[in-house]
């Protein structure tokens, strides 16, 4: 049942004309046409029967024009031609027909209401006044010339249940007729009705995406102008240091062991600075150029003792053990060059915020198809209000336990790096006892990569 209404709708739309392709008068004309037809072929038999000649030629001729209008208005788009004709062909058969179908006691009178109705259903409502004002005077007009001119009017009954039947016949079409129009004129208003909601729906869906983006642009902005800020103040001390120091190395005559003090706190200060570039520089080319990740199958101990060396003078610095328990046999699927920038970060984090004689752990477990890699510090911990913070861009210095500086970029990246590779980042943390920062990952299955 619901195949075949969907054909006969299918059916329907291309006779009218589809909605994008059409006006909704054009489409309202090419229906009323078919419509009229119809009801046409209808009349003609039984103005036939009721011997009246010049009443079934009428009809003859005019769904003779009327296929024509309809196709000049459905297949050559000349709608306004078309509408055009059939206004001045239908008042000129009305008129004709009330003369030659007996005036006022024929159904002329009637189909003058049909026809009004057949023009306000697909012409533009400015011209509405113009119809009605034409149908007013004309109906009146020819009532009165019938009146005072009956001698004018032919009478072609040729008894009264002839005429009867006339009427009764002429009527019954003229309400299918009516109420057709109006079911259809009905059902376009609910079908507008329904796109206009729906394209409501969807202008308000996009003008809420457009807000959001909006606030996010301008988080963004402030969170770039902070940062910009940030950089500018902590990029500015450590080169302000860096070059009197040299310039105290190179003028002045300094002791030896005083030269070395010097030459250990220049090559920390220009890690640390390194470090912040790096981290800015990563954030950046991803702002601008996206992420691009490359999972592969992946030793983690390699990678941990790859990092394990970038730190290296960092934890001799501060005397801070860290301690490796990591399987020489887990594969987990990561990006390496991702997987380094996460775990130097987290590590560098751990070693600036643990002091000196400190301790670092670094494991691995397998659960399910995840590794767990968890950097444990026994550092000085944070606040709830920071941890809350930490993955954020909430942007601003930070100093370690030996005033090594940072901006809290770092894990930002971590965050996002991880995730990239399907994975998640957790932290706790104890003010005065350390943190713990946890990093689950895919094991390596020997599954195979797209």
């Amino acid at each position: 049942m619901e195949q075949l209404k969907d054909r006969i709708s299918l059916f329907w739309g291309n006779l009218i004309g589809d909605a994008d392709e059409f006006s909704i008068d054009n489409r309202a004309f090419n229906a009323i046409s078919i419509i009229s037809i119809i009801i046409l072929l209808f009349l003609l038999p039984i103005n036939i029967y009721l011997g009246l000649p010049f009443v079934w030629a009428s009809v003859a001729i005019t769904m003779g024009l009327l296929i024509v209008l309809y196709y000049y208005a459905r297949y050559r788009k000349q709608y306004a031609y078309s509408m055009s004709i059939y206004a001045a062909g239908s008042y000129l058969l009305l008129v004709l027909n009330f003369f030659f179908n007996a005036g006022a006691d024929g159904p002329t009178i009637f189909l003058f209401f049909l026809s009004f109705q057949l023009l306000i259903a697909f012409t533009p409502q400015r011209q509405h006044l113009t119809w009605a004002i034409l149908h007013i005077v004309l109906t009146v007009s020819l009532l009165y010339i019938h009146y005072w001119y009956p001698e004018w009017i032919m009478e072609q009954y040729a008894k009264p249940s002839d005429r009867c039947f006339d009427l009764s016949t002429s009527a019954l079409i003229i309400l299918a007729c009516m109420y057709c129009i109006t079911i259809y004129l009905r059902s376009n208003y609910n079908r507008e009705t329904r796109l206009s909601a729906e394209h409501a729906r969807q202008i308000e869906e996009q003008n809420q995406q457009i807000r959001l983006q909006y606030q996010e642009l301008e988080k963004l902005g402030q969170e770039k102008n902070k940062l910009i800020s940030v950089l500018g103040q902590d990029l500015r001390g450590p080169l302000n240091s860096i070059s009197s120091v040299l310039e105290l190395l190179t003028t002045y005559p300094v002791p030896e062991q005083r030269a070395r003090e010097l030459q250990k706190g220049l090559l920390q200060t220009t890690r640390n600075t390194s470090d912040i570039l790096t981290n800015l520089l990563t954030w950046t080319s991803r702002q601008m150029k996206g992420m691009t990740v490359s999972l592969q199958r992946v030793r983690l101990l390699e990678i941990v003792q790859q990092v394990l060396a970038s730190q290296q003078s960092l934890s001799e610095a501060k005397s801070i053990t860290v301690q490796v328990d990591i399987s020489d046999s887990i594969y987990i699927m990561a990006d390496p060059d991702m997987l380094v920038l996460v775990l130097r970060n987290i590590l560098n984090n751990a070693l600036k915020f643990t002091g000196n004689r400190g301790l670092i752990e670094m494991a691995a477990e397998e659960r399910g198809n995840s590794c767990v890699i968890t950097i444990t510090d026994n550092g000085i911990g944070m606040f709830p209000e920071q941890l809350a913070q930490l993955f954020s861009m909430n942007i601003h210095s930070t100093f370690g336990t030996n005033n090594e500086k940072g901006i809290g970029l770092g894990l930002v990246l971590c965050k996002d790096f991880t995730e990239a590779q399907g994975g998640t980042i957790h932290a706790h943390s104890e003010e005065g006892v350390g943190t713990v920062l946890s990093v689950s990952l895919p094991l390596y299955k020997g599954i195979s990569i797209v």
